[in-house]
């Protein structure tokens, strides 16, 4: 591959494995849901930059290969001062765990969590928790699920173990409702499935109490409990609850002012993509965002050791980010051309940079005209 060949194949991997990890010589160096990266393309070299909190690490990119089988992408890298190259992997997936681990996990969870509903309900019988993997059905082996019984009545039952990600945890309700159908349709004639009960790992509800809140509440009883492993206790979440989630008192900024002290850098990006929406979060920062992705800022930051203000100019998506300056203006140029033929109705529906925050999409589209939302 071209150095430019490798820095594509590089940004639509990395924009794909969001919640992955970064791993070489066995050692999970950055989890991405956390961590930066930024490429380039210097001297006929493909530069691969990631850093975090913890670590820092820039590294010369050879070759790429996908490994398709185990969701990772290989990379044969470099580093500084070194001829001998390394592999480096980016896993689409950052539990790393072999499926036979997975699979004692979760049936390990099957059964706690089989115990703790029974001591939770001790006047219904449950059947034994699945964790089989079911395609036809979409049931997957991340989640456990089963059926409370009580004479004519019964309660469909989901959980989500504390080692699974937290996407899998946020996507838990969607396969729910698929399983509560599911046993509606075939208690059908036999018991009568009232509702839902979803579990999931202490501290991690607050996307399903949200989600939970808008559903028909008079088509089924929907339940949502926090189950902690360690003292092996259930506390339901209300779900009606969800009105101050977290609080915060934001400076209301002066808008059109902050947009004239930042009006050379807006100037440039509407050169760029003329339909990207500028947004003024605070009186020192800026945003712009098409279709509800954001894709670049500048802020006012200080510069060490004097009392000089400077903008900091820095584009990328889903952590890819890198500082705007006179050696990175072709990468900018790049990025935001790509952007403008992807991020749009028309656009390649397969490109990570057209899948990115469908939410926000429709949520600017409702912005856009809120009264012919709301009569259509």
């Amino acid at each position: 591959m071209t150095p430019d060949q490798l820095a594509h194949t590089l940004q639509l991997y990395l924009a794909e494995a969001s919640n992955g990890a970064v791993v070489e010589e066995g050692e999970v160096l950055f989890g991405l849901s956390a961590a930066q990266y930024s490429i380039s393309c210097e001297r006929e070299r493909c530069l691969l930059h990631l850093w975090s909190d913890e670590r820092n690490i820039v590294r010369h990119v050879v070759d790429a290969i996908e490994d398709a089988k185990h969701g990772s992408l290989i990379l044969t890298v470099k580093r500084f001062g070194q001829s001998r190259p390394n592999k480096l992997e980016i896993c689409r997936d950052r539990d790393r765990r072999t499926p036979s681990a997975k699979n004692t996990t979760r049936s390990q969870y099957a059964r706690l969590l089989e115990r703790l509903i029974r001591r939770q309900s001790p006047d219904w019988k449950l059947d034994r928790l699945s964790t089989t993997m079911d395609l036809e059905r979409s049931f997957s082996p991340v989640y456990a699920r089963g059926l409370l019984r009580k004479g004519q009545s019964s309660l469909a039952v989901f959980g989500v173990n504390h080692q699974e990600t937290q996407a899998s945890v946020d996507a838990a309700l969607t396969f729910a409702l698929l399983w509560l159908d599911y046993c509606r349709e075939r208690e059908a004639g036999s018991s009568l499935v009232e509702g839902l009960r979803v579990y999931v790992p202490h501290g991690r509800a607050t996307t399903l109490q949200i989600r939970m809140a808008h559903l028909n509440h008079a088509r089924a009883k929907f339940q949502l409990f926090e189950l902690d492993a360690r003292d092996e206790t259930l506390n339901e979440i209300d779900t009606a609850d969800h009105g101050n989630i977290e609080t915060r008192l934001l400076q209301s900024p002066n808008v059109a002012q902050t947009r004239e002290r930042f009006a050379e850098a807006i100037d440039k990006v509407l050169a760029a993509i003329p339909n990207a929406e500028v947004a003024v979060p605070g009186p020192a920062e800026i945003v712009f965002r098409l279709h509800g992705l954001e894709f670049a800022k500048v802020r006012a930051v200080n510069v060490p050791g004097s009392f000089q203000v400077q903008h900091e100019f820095v584009f990328g998506s889903a952590g890819y980010q890198s500082h705007l300056t006179e050696e990175t203006q072709a990468d900018f140029d790049r990025f935001t051309s790509l952007l403008k033929d992807i991020r749009n109705v028309d656009g390649d529906r397969r490109d990570p940079l057209w899948r990115m925050y469908p939410e926000r999409w429709l949520e600017c589209l409702v912005f856009a005209d809120v009264a012919l939302s709301i009569r259509d």
